[in-house]
C-alpha cells in the first residue's frame, strides 16, 4: 500500500470518527444525565424512547439508511426527563449541521481516493 493511499484511509477514518463523536456524544452525555437525574417514571419513559431509537438504529444498518429520526427520539426521552435542554438542542443542531456539510462529505472524499489509489497501487509492480 503507498503513503497517498494510507493517507487517504487515515483521514477518511479520521472524518468518520469526528462525524460520530460529534453526532453521538451530546445525546450520551444526556442520556447518563437523564438516568442519573431522572424519576422512575422518568426513567423509564427515557429507557423506553432508548428502545424505539436502538430498534431504528438497527433498521438504519440493516437497510444501509441514514435516518436522523433516533436521535430526535432520544431528544424527547431527554426533554421528559430533563427539562432544560436547550444546550442539547443547539450541540445536536451544530452537530448535524457540520456533519452534513464537512465530515460527511470529507470521510467520503477521503474513502474514495483511498479506494481509487488502491486500485491503483494494485497494478504498480
Amino acid at each position: 500500500m503507498s503513503q497517498i493511499t494510507k493517507k487517504y484511509k487515515i483521514l477518511s477514518t479520521i472524518f468518520f470518527i469526528l462525524s460520530l463523536v460529534v453526532t453521538l456524544f451530546p445525546i450520551a452525555f444526556y442520556i447518563i444525565k437523564a438516568f442519573a437525574e431522572g424519576t422512575a417514571a422518568e426513567k423509564l419513559s427515557l429507557g423506553c424512547f432508548a428502545t424505539v431509537a436502538l430498534i431504528l438504529v438497527i433498521v438504519n444498518l440493516i437497510f444501509k439508511l441514514h435516518l436522523r429520526s433516533a436521535i430526535w427520539l432520544l431528544v424527547i426521552g431527554i426533554y421528559i426527563a430533563i427539562e432544560a435542554i436547550m444546550p442539547l438542542l443547539i450541540m445536536v443542531a451544530v452537530g448535524t449541521i457540520l456533519d452534513e456539510f464537512l465530515f460527511s462529505p470529507l470521510h467520503k472524499h477521503f474513502k474514495n481516493k483511498a479506494s481509487i489509489n488502491a486500485e491503483i497501487d494494485k497494478r504498480m509492480p
